[in-house]
Order: structure tokens, then C-alpha cells, then sequence
């Protein structure tokens, strides 16, 4: 975990030095304000020197081959579709236990697509920048409502293949969980990032729900999956598959 978070710290001001610097300075002491913030800039650059060759070899290593481009939309996409069945399959991995499903906020993936051909480590922190963590919500089924009407109510959010439901009306309706009608009394678990388990993106309403989790980033999750299916000669795919169905 903390190697992950210093891994990010470096390329955090990898990025942030490779660009353009603008600063406002009064105009009284302009020659000496100037220098300071020169001063300032040539520090930082010293700093991540060392770190910046091998941080963009890093970056821009082959770790995997896409079978087609994968694209992020509403309601369904292939990219949603891939990101949430890898989320899941890996927490279960994780956890060594069952989970239903596994959702994901829309505004989480940062791309618009993965082009088909070569996949790089960076393209994957391009998608997942952000240091949210795997982890698992168990709630009643009677309190999952409120999710899906919010994912109706956004316009479809990445889900896994173990969900089929319909927006209408911004209201979840024919919601089904792994081809079965949702049980009001019974306890469901899914995997999330831990932004939404704790309430981001108006997800208030499960921020006193039970959370397992994993310890792992989800972006970590993701280059191990992409990691397995080239070991093990696939490329990354995905297709829609009608998990969720917009009634106007």
C-alpha cells in the first residue's frame, strides 16, 4: 500500500513537471517574486530528476493487447462493463467469498477509451488515477432501491454482468440480481471503490453500511487483471450485454 502511494507520488509530479508552469506575480517586486518561484520550480525538478527516465519506461511498459477499443457511455459501455466484472472478480479473489455484483461510479473512469492494440501501465493510471480502494458493501435488499433508482436517476453507471434492470422515469424498475427478483430481507454483498462507500456521489445513503475491505487500490486491481489475461494469452475484452435498459 505504501509502495502503490509513493508510486503515485512519483508520477504525480512526473506529470506535473513535464508541464507548462504560469505564475502571477505583483508587480512591485516582480524581479523578486520571479526568482523565488524559478528558485521553487528548479527545486522540484531536481527533485524527481532521478526518477524521471526509469518513471517514463515504467509508464510506458506493455503490459497487455485489447481486443477491440473499449469506450466509456450511458446507460451501458464496454469500458463500464469491463472495469465493474474485473472489480468483481478480483474482490472475490480477494475476499475468497461470494459477492452478488459490483457497481462503479461513471465520473470514476477518467478516459473515454482504451484504443484496440498494445495496453501500457500508464493508460491504466490514466483510467484510474485516483487511490480508491476495493472494498465490499453488504446491505438488505429492501436498501439497494436507493442505489439503482440513483444509478437510473445518473443516466447508467458501470455495472457487472450479474445485474439486469430498467431506468424509467429516473426509478429502477425489473431489477433482477443474478437473474433472480431482489429479496427484501436478504443480505447482498457488492464491490465498490471506497469514494462511493463512504458516501461520494450522492451515495449518502451507504456510509453506515457493513464494509469488508480488500486493502487493495482498485487501480492495482486493474493492472493485475490486465497482468493474468496476458499470462494467460487473452486479450481484454468486453461487449454490451443489456444490463441496463433506458424506458423513456
Amino acid at each position: 500500500m505504501l509502495k502503490s502511494t509513493f508510486f503515485s507520488l512519483c508520477c504525480f509530479l512526473f506529470f506535473v513537471s513535464c508541464q507548462p508552469q504560469t505564475h502571477l506575480v505583483k508587480s512591485d517586486s516582480k524581479s523578486q517574486e520571479i526568482k523565488v518561484l524559478e528558485a521553487e520550480d528548479a527545486s522540484v525538478s531536481e527533485l524527481i530528476a532521478p526518477y524521471k527516465k526509469d518513471m517514463a519506461k515504467e509508464m510506458n511498459t506493455v503490459i497487455g493487447e485489447t481486443a477491440k477499443m473499449l469506450t466509456k457511455g450511458q446507460p451501458e459501455s464496454t469500458l463500464g462493463n469491463w472495469a465493474a466484472d474485473l472489480s468483481h472478480q478480483k474482490c472475490e479473489g480477494y475476499l475468497d467469498r461470494k459477492i452478488d455484483f459490483a457497481v462503479l461510479n461513471y465520473g470514476g473512469l477518467r478516459i473515454t477509451s482504451i484504443p484496440k492494440g498494445p495496453v501500457t501501465k500508464g493508460k491504466i493510471f490514466e483510467l484510474m488515477p485516483f487511490d480508491n480502494l476495493l472494498v465490499v458493501i453488504e446491505m438488505k435488499g429492501s436498501e439497494l432501491r436507493a442505489l439503482f433508482n440513483l444509478i437510473a436517476v445518473k443516466g447508467g453507471w458501470p455495472m457487472s454482468k450479474h445485474i439486469e434492470m430498467t431506468a424509467h422515469r429516473n426509478k429502477a424498475v425489473d431489477l433482477k440480481i443474478n437473474g433472480q427478483e431482489v429479496e427484501n430481507d436478504k443480505i447482498y454483498s457488492f464491490a465498490t471503490n471506497d469514494y462511493i462507500a463512504n458516501g461520494g456521489d450522492k451515495c449518502t445513503f451507504l456510509k453506515d453500511k457493513k464494509q469488508i475491505p480488500t486493502g487493495v487500490l482498485l487501480r492495482d486491481a486493474m493492472l493485475e487483471y490486465v497482468e493474468e489475461q496476458t499470462k494467460a494469452g487473452k486479450k481484454l475484452d468486453a461487449n454490451l450485454s443489456k444490463r441496463i435498459f433506458v424506458l423513456k
